[in-house]
């Protein structure tokens, strides 16, 4: 049951942050890629190795982020920060479509 518990908290975290492909991995060949938003890559979740390689850019904002393993950013990851900024965004909508109610009037 806790090995259960662990894999589904996982998976929560995966679909929270990444979204899952259908490249096959040229390792493994598996179809277990995942495309992770904040590095611009895919990954392959069983071999845990990126799919493509670092831009040679040392200014990229993507890239230069990235850590050696996908899994180790992931885990990295906090809900916290994702939590917060859909908070914010939402806050920001609300006040703006009252506004343009208010501008309607």
């Amino acid at each position: 049951m806790k090995k259960y518990r662990l894999y589904r908290s996982r998976i929560k975290k995966l679909s929270r942050f990444c979204d899952k492909t259908d490249t096959l991995c040229p390792e493994c060949n598996r179809k277990d890629t995942f495309y992770y938003f904040r590095f611009d890559a895919e990954f392959c979740y069983n071999c845990n190795q990126w799919l493509e390689e670092k831009c040679p850019d040392p200014l990229c904002s993507y890239c230069s982020k990235r850590p050696d393993t996908p899994l180790e950013g992931l885990w990295a990851e906090t809900y916290r920060d994702s939590f917060r900024k859909d908070n914010l965004k939402e806050k920001y909508y609300r006040r703006l479509s009252g506004k343009i109610k208010h501008e309607k009037q």
